[in-house]
Formats: C-alpha cells, structure tokens, sequence
C-alpha cells in the first residue's frame, strides 16, 4: 500500500489561502449575501480573500525563488498590471494564486479542495431545499420555472456541480466505480429537472462517461490521436466561439445553433459590435436576469451578458492577456499529455468545452484547474506525478 504522504509546510499555507478564495467565491454566487446585511457580508467576502492573498504572499517570503522564477513572475505582473488599470484588479489578484503554486503538488491540493468543494455545495443545495437559504425561481418565456438552488442563478448551481464532477473524477482516476457514475448521473438528471440547463447537464453525463472508461484506456496519450485532440482543445473551443460570435450574422446555419445554445452566439455577437475589441480590454457592466424580482424589479439596462469565457475574456482583458491565457492552458494540455496524466488531460477537454457556454474559465472559486497555468511560469513538475515523470524518462532514454 502506498504510504500516505503529508502536506509540507507551504502547501498547507497554499491550502489555507485557496480555502479562503473558494469559501468566498463560493458564498458570494449565492442568495446569502442578500438574506443578511449585503454591504457587512460583502466586505466580510473580500477580507477573507485578502486573507488568501496575504497567506500567498507569505508563502512567497518563506520560499527561496530563483532569477529565473523572479523574472518570468515580473512579466506577467507587468502584463496583468496594465490589464488591472485599464479593467479591474480582480484578475491580478487571482493570478497570485498562480505564483504561489511553487513546490506545491496539484495532486494533492485537489484532494483537499474536493472534499471542501463538496461540502459547500451540498450545504447550499440542502440549506436551499430545507429553506435555510433563499431558493429563487426564475420563469421562462414559455411558463417553466428555473430553480436556483440556492445559488444567486440556476446556471451557477450548474456550473458548481460541473466543476465539482471534474474535480471528484481527477481525483477517483482509475478508482471511479460504476455505481458512483450512477450516482452522479441521477443527481445531474435531478439538477438539470431544477436549473434547465440543457448543454451543462449533458457535458457533465458526457464527462461522466468518458472518465470511467478512461479507466480502460491503456497505452500512451502522447503519440495517439486522442492525444492530439486534448492538446488542441483550448485553442480550437476557443477559435469556433470566436468565429461563430464574428460571423453570426454572415452564416445562416449559426442561427440553429444559436437557438439551441440559448442565445450565446448571438449575445457574443452584440458584445463584439458594442463594446469591440482592444489590445489591453475594457472595464464592461454586464446586464443580465440574475437577481430580477428579488434584488430589482427588472433589468438595469439592455440585457447585454455574454456567457462565453473566450469572448469574455477577449472583451474585457483584451488581445494580448487572451492569447497568454490560451497559451498557458494550452501549455498544460499538452504537458498533460506528453506525460500521461490523461484523466488531468481529459478534465482540461471538457473544462475548455464548457467554457463555450460559461464565464467561469477563470473563476477559481468555481475552477481550481486554471492552476495548471502555472505552468506559464515553469511550475511543470507540480502538474505530474512521480511515476509519470519516471515513465517519460524511460521512453526518453530508450529512444
């Protein structure tokens, strides 16, 4: 039996502050912060994610960084500095949690968040059924009721189950049991009957699916055309959500498939042509239905929300910071394969086609994987396990 490894010093450090940025994320796209004092619960969110910030930066103090890590750590803060000016800081202050990755085993913090990642969520859904916190119902056009199930909108319940599915099959890996995906899938079936989100609810009995097979799966990732497809995931998700907002209103066979993706194609569109494209993005004030008839009595403005993260990010961050972030999940894709972790591979191939109908790419509150941008700074070796590097060094040598 494998002996059970304890965490070091400063991955406890890293696991205590990820625990403040996800418990407070976590709270704050909920009904919560609108049952109490909004303003006291909101600044009492924040402090506790300064306090993440802080434990990061104490973990930096407390470890030795080479000139190498100093100055590739310097470039990206320039780069997201100037984004945090012209925008906002909140995506400055996220990427902390990229630096702090160093010496810290991915592996491992995942267990960890998984459990925490869990009890959060099936607090916020019993505490929503048992009416301990506000469950707001949505209506559609045609007389159905989205449930939100605690969660400020039903997609967020959605997205939080989405997340939760990743990170509990990345940590079963070969160990995912039949009856677990059942399990899950029931509780997807049940979700979906709650919030109505078609194109969630079947990524996630789709990802359900494949990781347990995944389990069957042997042989090499790195020389398959399986393979190649899981490095290419990100940037091909992220060209056809571009293409299509771009070319909307050129091709007529995109409105089908606007339809069915309720309008995200069409709203990628209208944000494209209102707010444009820039080099280093833009500060934008999304209107959408989250909150109307409970917080407000309607919309504040044109309802304007574009839900795909790659447009999203386009818009608000800009070319540059776009394209570094692609490169950077891209980088981890293919470092996933090129060593054989395929179930961390795989996770990245349903998180990049998620992204194409969800703005939550870059929330780690909702997605703890975007750590593997780490890899953008040479924290390689934290994305793999020992006896994958062994089995890429003896494919090396006897090359």
């Amino acid at each position: 039996m494998k002996k059970k490894e304890l965490l070091t010093i400063g991955e406890f450090i890293f696991c205590c502050a990820l625990f403040c940025e996800v418990i407070s994320l976590m709270i704050s796209l909920t009904t919560i912060p609108y049952m109490v004092n909004t303003d006291l619960c909101n600044l009492c969110l924040k402090l506790l994610r300064y306090v993440g910030y802080l434990l990061i930066i104490f973990k930096f103090i407390y470890e030795k960084v080479s000139l190498k890590e100093i100055i590739l750590i310097a470039g990206i803060i320039l780069l997201l500095g100037i984004n945090s000016i012209v925008n906002d800081k909140a995506l400055f202050m996220t990427f902390i949690f990229i630096y702090g990755m160093k010496n810290v085993r991915f592996e491992k913090v995942i267990q960890i968040l998984s459990a925490w990642f869990a009890g959060c969520f099936v607090l916020i859904v019993i505490g929503s059924q048992l009416g301990l916190i506000d469950n707001w119902v949505y209506g559609l056009d045609d007389g159905r009721k989205r449930v939100s199930l605690g969660f400020f909108y039903p997609s967020h319940a959605t997205s939080a189950f989405f997340y939760l599915t990743m990170l509990f099959c990345y940590v079963k890996k070969d160990n995912l049991r039949f009856w677990q995906v059942i399990v899950l899938e029931a509780l997807n079936i049940w979700q979906y009957k709650q919030t109505d989100s078609r194109t969630g609810t079947a990524l996630i009995a789709i990802a359900l699916i494949l990781f347990y097979l995944l389990q069957y799966k042997k042989g090499d990732l790195a020389h398959s055309m399986f393979g190649f497809c899981l490095k290419c995931a990100f940037p091909v998700c992220a060209g056809i959500s571009v293409f299509c907002c771009l070319f909307y209103d050129k091709i007529p066979a995109l409105q089908g498939v606007n339809q069915f993706l309720s309008d995200r194609i069409s709203l990628g569109h209208n944000g494209i042509v209102d707010y444009g494209i820039h080099v280093w993005g833009q500060k934008i004030e999304w209107v959408g239905h989250g909150g109307s008839g409970y917080i407000n009595d309607g919309l504040t403005g044109v309802y304007s929300y574009v839900d795909c993260s790659y447009v999203r990010i386009l818009l608000e961050c800009g070319i540059i910071v776009w394209i570094v972030i692609l490169a950077g999940f891209t980088l981890a894709s293919k470092v996933s394969v090129d060593h054989n972790e395929k179930y961390l591979a795989v996770a990245l191939l349903f998180i990049a086609g998620y992204s194409i109908i969800e703005p939550r790419l870059l929330d780690i509150g909702f997605n703890p994987f975007m750590l593997v941008l780490a890899n953008l700074i040479g924290y390689t070796e934290c994305f793999i396990q020992q006896e994958n590097r062994q089995g890429v060094m003896i494919r090396r040598e006897g090359a």
